[in-house]
């Protein structure tokens, strides 16, 4: 991270949601924006389950979460859509 590429220094930004048990992040640039990490197994995030298919629905619900608070706030920071 922070290696210009085509001389230009990626700037990454990103959003973040945390229920009781899950945590949910979302960035706009990269080949895995999003990550989903148990906080109850792995309280050091070291393996993002977003791409899981036992853990779709859990996925969207977190995506929905932010979704919410953008509106809420009027954030426009794109969340990924429905699967």
């Amino acid at each position: 991270q922070g290696v210009e590429i085509d001389g230009q220094k990626p700037e990454p930004h990103g959003r973040m949601v945390r229920s009781k048990h899950w945590k949910y992040c979302v960035y706009d640039i990269g080949d895995r924006r999003e990550a989903l990490f148990d906080m109850e197994a792995d309280p050091g995030e070291m393996e993002n389950l977003a791409g899981l298919r036992g853990t779709a629905a859990i996925l969207q619900q977190h995506r929905d979460y932010l979704k919410e608070w953008g509106r809420r706030t009027g954030d426009t920071f794109p969340v990924p859509g429905d699967l």
